[in-house]
């Protein structure tokens, strides 16, 4: 699959930071679901020269979950203050007042999972957007 057919953006919902992926293209696209070890990270914000990135999880229960989108299906992916990486929050948190030029990314290292179950593997960038403030997903 071509990342040229999959679109993505991002959008906050009340506490929670949204990435929206939509397959554009002809054929159904599958991408690992969010709950596991494959799909939790995902998703990744680049703020300037910051990039927000999810925290490490321990997984007690793990299976390669994934979600087949058909053409115009969409996915997404949720992440809360509490679910992002310290140590690429903090240098944000300080900008939770302030509108923010951002670029949503999803990114899936391919595995032998991926390639077993055929999951889309890559790097999607989505344009860049500004954000207004205040933002309550940088607020932990």
């Amino acid at each position: 699959m071509n990342v040229a057919e999959l679109s993505l953006r991002v959008y906050p919902e009340d506490d929670t930071l949204v990435w929206e992926v939509t397959n554009e293209g002809a054929d159904s696209v599958r991408l690992w679901q969010q709950g596991n070890s494959w799909g939790w990270p995902m998703p990744r914000l680049s703020v300037g020269a910051d990039v927000l990135r999810p925290a490490a999880r321990v997984w007690t229960r793990n299976f390669p979950a994934n979600t087949e989108l058909a053409p115009r299906g969409s996915a997404r992916y949720a992440l809360r203050a509490g679910d992002f990486d310290p140590a690429t929050l903090e240098p944000l948190q300080a900008r939770a007042e302030q509108p923010l030029r951002v670029v949503p990314e999803l990114h899936c290292e391919p595995s032998a999972e991926a390639a077993e179950y055929g999951v889309w593997c890559g790097t999607l960038r989505g344009e860049e957007q500004e954000l207004s403030a205040p933002h309550a997903w940088l607020r932990s």
